[in-house]
């Protein structure tokens, strides 16, 4: 945390200068938004997916985001509400942002 606002910090002071360090931090600190996700339709004979952040059972046929970090599975429309709101796993809390480019 302390080291990412200590990079907001420094963007702000070389917002107007381009170097080779203003693409750095512009390329991080844009690229916390992207996440490793798989996404799959829970066919016949697939392992069953409960999503916890609605507290109900994935459907045959509806689509499932896999985290990649986690290996865990929810309805993408939950999964992308709750990680608009969280950095983390719903069920594990492992952080799901890549950091690094």
């Amino acid at each position: 945390m302390m080291m990412m606002m200590m990079m907001i910090m420094i963007a702000g002071f070389v917002e107007s200068v381009t170097t080779p360090i203003k693409t750095w931090l512009d390329t991080i600190l844009n690229s916390h938004n992207t996440t490793n996700m798989v996404l799959k339709e829970l066919g016949v004979g697939s392992s069953p997916v409960d999503c916890v952040v609605c507290m109900s059972k994935v459907a045959l046929g509806e689509r499932v985001a896999m985290l990649e970090r986690c290996s865990h599975g929810f309805h993408v429309k939950c999964v992308e509400a709750w990680l608009k709101e969280h950095p983390n796993c719903p069920l594990c809390r492992t952080p799901v942002y890549l950091w690094c480019p």
